[in-house]
C-alpha cells in the first residue's frame, strides 16, 4: 500500500510541475496574459512542492486510504496527455480559446477526480488539510482561466 501511495504521490508531483511547464509555454506565447500564466504557474510549482513535503506521511502511513489508490493508472494518462499536448503546442499554438479552454477542462478534471473525495472529509489531520487546499486551488484555477476568455 505505501508503494502505491508513492506512485500516485510522484504520478501527482508531475502532473503539477507539467501543468506549470505548460503554463509557462503560454506565458510566452500569449503576452497580452503573461502576468497570470507565470502567476499560474508559480502557483503549480507551489502545489508541486506541497506534494514533495507530504512524502514523510507516507513513512508513517498517515494519508487516509481514500487518498486516489484506484486513481494511479488515471493519473498517468492524465500526465501523458498534457506532456503530449504541450509538445503540439510547443510546435503549433493553437487559438488562445482552445488552448485556454484545454487548461480549464484539465484543472476541472484535475480537481474533481484527483481531490472530490478528500474536499468532504471534516477535520481532517494536517495532511489531509494539504490535499484539500490542492483541490481547492485546482477549481480556483479553472475559475481563474476562464474569466480569461469570456
Amino acid at each position: 500500500m505505501a508503494k502505491k501511495k508513492r506512485e500516485i504521490l510522484h504520478e501527482m508531483m508531475q502532473t503539477e510541475t507539467k501543468m506549470a511547464n505548460l503554463y509557462r509555454l503560454f506565458a510566452g506565447r500569449f503576452s497580452e496574459d503573461r502576468a497570470f500564466w507565470e502567476k499560474i504557474s508559480a502557483e503549480e510549482d507551489q502545489h508541486s512542492y506541497l506534494l514533495s513535503t507530504a512524502a514523510i506521511y507516507l513513512a508513517f502511513d498517515m494519508l487516509p486510504e481514500v487518498v486516489l489508490l484506484d486513481k494511479l493508472e488515471e493519473l498517468k494518462r492524465t500526465n501523458e496527455s498534457i506532456e503530449r499536448i504541450t509538445r503540439q503546442y510547443e510546435e503549433k499554438m493553437p487559438p488562445k480559446a482552445e488552448a485556454y479552454n484545454f487548461a480549464v477542462q484539465m484543472e476541472k478534471s484535475l480537481s474533481e477526480a484527483f481531490f472530490q473525495e478528500l474536499l468532504k472529509l471534516k477535520n481532517a489531520p494536517d495532511v489531509v488539510a494539504v490535499w484539500q487546499r490542492l483541490g481547492e486551488e485546482s477549481i480556483d484555477h479553472s475559475k481563474r482561466i476562464a474569466s480569461l476568455f469570456q
